[in-house]
Order: structure tokens, then C-alpha cells, then sequence
């Protein structure tokens, strides 16, 4: 009977970052190592970095071994890519379902879809019977590993691509991503090594062991101090005093650090009037550029993407008409994202839009529950044997998530940390140049530009908000 064993408690955790300036490393997927996709990158080479692949931190044999530092690892190489349209359409389903249960109309808010993707999908892999249909259901795939790696796949093609061509000495900058997955476990945690190897394909990661039950608070610190490590200490804290005790047997992370430039800088402007969604005016700093950007519009918003050097990735900005802008976020779907990201880039559109910061941080337990992801947090039905023991001594406790984007005219700097039908068409943009003038509260997805797959999703109302 489930009831007879005890409870072990699990943390979901994933951290996601983008920032403007730094340099990184990402692995290809499907490669047997990493690979750097920025110049100035290297490989992992020390036993903190959790990527299985790396012949730094593997070692030999079918079985994992512990090395130094309490890392156990599977000699494993990363799965092929999955279909990119199916990773943009179900990445996008999940976003944008759990953008409509957490967002806040009067507040600047953003999600990293791709971040609460990843942490949900390592999870399915150790999930078994009603407990793994939920996730795949909800994820949208029965395979999300490949989804992820379909993800992965694009974004280092997109960061190679805009590394290329770049003059020495330029202030120009590729764009840079760094993704690191890890799982922690309490030492002595008997882990399957199946599961071990399913991470290490489907994730390129391995385990840290860690002493939760004598040292909750030093665990705690480790885990954030290695996510505040690999998002460059955007989020030095992804775990709160009340998220680990010792009673935590598991806890799963993902880190994403990205980093870019405008494919073509704004300049600042003049202040103009942005108006909140009572219609209330504020005049605050603007930014204008001009170019060939993609334009789409559907049933009560319009909206434009603007590329990153190398067009690999973008930003879109969705702008609801006048007034419609909670009938527009009630709307939000796959469908509307797809619309929206796909837009005619063939004529002129004269841009203006105010910088802005947009960040949050929440509890996705309830939100997954409402969604019908429920055994994962029901002692007396969770299966995630594949990971440890047998159906219901691991049961999940928290899926922590926080995110922050900031935008202005040379980038984008963002940071998100997680402990998971709009009429469209393209319209041709008139001559002169169309006027897309931001100046009330609008969405932002930031997305690679080959599966359209959201790495963060988010709105703002107030451009001042910090």
C-alpha cells in the first residue's frame, strides 16, 4: 500500500537568465561534448559543471559514478533533435497557460516557458503510470526530452549564427546562451541509474549529492549558489528559507543564461505619453528605430518582432488595440503566439517603445493542479519511482519560479528561476513607413526564430515599474 511508506518531499527548481554583455558556452545536442557557440567561450572543465557529456566529468563504464564534489554522472551522449514545430507549439501551450494562471493585470509580469519546460520534463522522465500521463498530456508530448533538445538545437544554431562576421575590435556582440541542468539529491538517495541516464541524454546532466536531512540550510545555499553562478548572480536566491528542510529528498534545476544585442540598435528619443490600462497618462523615456521588422495582427492586436543580431533570435511585442488589452491576455494560446511570431517582414515600420523591467516570482504547484497535473503533489498517488523507491515515497512540494526581463536600447537583459485562437495574417506594411508606436500596455515573447519556442513571456503596463 502507498500509505505505508513515508513521505519524501521534492523542489522542482529551474533558473533561466538573458543578459547583454557576457560570453558563454552552449551544448549542441545530439554531439557527444559541448560546443562552444561564442567566441570567447570554452568548455565546462571543472566537477561543478552538470553536464554529462563533457569528457571532463564523465568517466567510464554504463554505470554512474560518483566523483568529486558529490557528482554522479552517466557516460551518456545527448539524444537527437526532436521536431521543431512540435517543440514551438507545445512550449508555447504551456507558456502561455501558465502566463493567463499567474500574471497580475496591474503589474509588469513574465514567465520563462522554456525554463518551467525543462523542469517539468526532467521530472516526466522519472515518472511512471497515471503521474506520467498527466505530464506528458500537459507537456504536450509524449517524448518532451525531444522537444527540449529540438529547443536546444536551434538556440545554439542562433548563437553560432550571430557570432559570424563580427570585426575584430567591434563593440558588436553575438548572442550568448549558457544552459546547465542538475539534479540534487539527499546523500545516500538510492537513484535509478536509468533514470541518471535519461538525464544525461535528454538533459546533458548529471547529480550532486547533498546532505538535506543534516544540513537543510548549507544545501540550500549550495543550490542557490550554483544558479546564482550560472545566471551570473541574477538570481542569488531561487530557493527561500521555507523551500528546503530536511525532509527535501530531490531537487531539480535548470539554469539558462542568454544574452543579446539588437540586430539593429534603437536610439533614445524624446519622452512620450504611455497610457495605463485606466487610460491614465505618464510620460516616460522612449526608444526609436527603423527598419524591416516582421508585422501580424489578428483579432485585437498587432504586433512586431524585432531581431537580435543574426535574426536567429527576436523579440515580438503584441500590442492589443486600445482597450482590449485583459481580452487579449484571456485569449492567450499557442495559436495567438504562433500568429503573432510569424509576421511578413517585407515592408518598412518605423518602431517606438519605452524600456522597460518586467519580473515575478511564484508557486506553479496550484497552477499545474488546475491545469490537471495533480498526482505529481498527491502523496497517495504520485508515481515518480523512476527516480528513487517505489510509487509515492517521492512526492513534489514546490515548483518555485521567478523571472525578470530588462530591455532597452542596445538588448535585452533577462533572468528567470524555477526550483514548468487569435485571427492572424500577415499585413503588408504601407509606404511610407508604418508607425507601430508602443504607448500602452503591450506582451513580449522572446523566442528563437526556428521553433518559435518562448524562452520568456510577459507584459507590461507600467514602464516604470522596476
Amino acid at each position: 500500500m502507498r500509505t505505508t511508506h513515508s513521505r519524501r518531499a521534492a523542489v522542482i527548481g529551474c533558473a533561466l537568465l538573458g543578459a547583454v554583455t557576457a560570453a558563454c558556452g552552449s551544448s549542441v545536442p545530439g554531439q557527444a561534448g559541448p560546443v562552444s557557440t561564442t567566441s570567447t567561450a570554452t568548455s565546462p572543465t571543472t566537477t561543478d559543471d552538470v553536464v554529462s557529456t563533457d569528457p571532463a566529468v564523465t568517466t567510464s563504464g554504463s554505470v554512474p559514478t560518483p566523483i568529486t564534489d558529490g557528482l554522479v554522472v552517466a557516460d551518456v551522449a545527448r539524444m537527437q533533435p526532436g521536431d521543431g514545430g512540435t517543440a514551438g507549439s507545445v512550449v508555447s501551450a504551456v507558456g502561455s497557460h501558465l502566463f493567463r494562471d499567474t500574471r497580475t493585470p496591474s503589474e509588469n509580469s513574465v514567465i520563462s516557458p522554456y525554463s518551467i519546460y525543462v523542469a517539468l520534463s526532467m521530472t516526466e522522465a522519472g515518472a511512471g503510470g497515471n503521474t506520467d500521463a498527466q505530464l506528458q498530456t500537459f507537456l504536450g508530448d509524449p517524448d518532451p526530452a525531444a522537444s527540449v533538445t529540438a529547443v536546444d538545437a536551434a538556440i545554439a544554431e542562433a548563437v553560432r549564427e550571430s557570432n559570424e562576421g563580427l570585426p575584430t575590435g567591434s563593440t558588436a556582440k553575438g548572442s550568448v546562451v549558457e544552459s546547465a541542468n542538475s539534479l540534487w539529491t539527499q546523500q545516500g538517495l538510492a537513484v535509478k541509474p536509468d533514470y541518471l541516464a535519461a538525464l544525461g541524454a535528454g538533459f546533458g546532466t548529471g547529480m550532486f549529492q547533498t546532505d538535506f536531512a543534516g544540513d537543510a540550510a548549507g544545501s540550500r545555499d549550495r543550490i542557490n549558489g550554483w544558479v546564482g553562478e550560472r545566471t551570473h548572480d541574477l538570481i542569488p536566491e531561487l530557493l527561500g528559507k521555507d523551500d528546503v528542510s530536511d525532509q527535501t529528498k530531490v531537487v531539480l534545476v535548470n539554469a539558462l543564461y542568454l544574452s543579446a544585442q539588437w540586430d539593429k540598435a534603437f536610439h533614445q528619443t524624446a519622452k512620450g505619453d504611455f497610457h495605463d490600462p485606466d487610460g491614465q497618462a505618464t510620460s516616460v523615456p522612449m526608444m526609436s528605430a527603423s527598419g524591416s521588422y516582421g508585422y501580424a495582427s489578428g483579432k485585437d492586436w498587432e504586433s512586431v518582432s524585432i531581431p537580435y543580431r543574426g535574426d536567429g533570435l527576436a523579440m515580438t511585442i503584441i500590442l492589443p488595440a486600445e482597450g482590449e488589452f485583459e481580452k487579449v491576455a484571456g485569449s492567450f494560446d499557442a495559436d495567438l503566439l504562433a500568429a503573432a511570431t510569424a509576421g511578413d517582414s517585407s515592408g518598412k515600420i518605423d518602431l517606438t517603445l519605452p524600456p522597460f523591467t518586467a519580473g515575478s516570482r511564484a508557486d506553479l504547484a496550484e497552477p499545474l493542479i488546475g491545469a490537471g497535473v495533480t498526482d505529481l503533489f498527491d502523496p497517495g498517488t504520485v508515481d515518480l519511482s523512476g527516480v528513487t523507491g517505489e510509487p509515492g515515497e517521492l512526492v513534489v512540494t514546490r515548483v518555485i519560479h521567478q523571472a525578470i526581463v530588462e530591455v532597452d536600447e542596445n538588448g535585452t537583459t533577462a533572468a528567470a528561476a524555477t526550483a514548468v485562437t487569435a485571427e492572424s495574417g500577415s499585413a503588408p506594411n504601407p509606404d511610407p513607413p508604418k508607425e507601430f508606436v508602443v504607448d500602452r500596455p503591450f506582451f513580449f515573447v522572446i523566442h528563437d526564430t526556428t521553433t518559435n519556442a518562448p524562452l520568456f513571456l510577459g507584459q507590461v503596463v507600467d514602464p516604470t515599474q522596476s
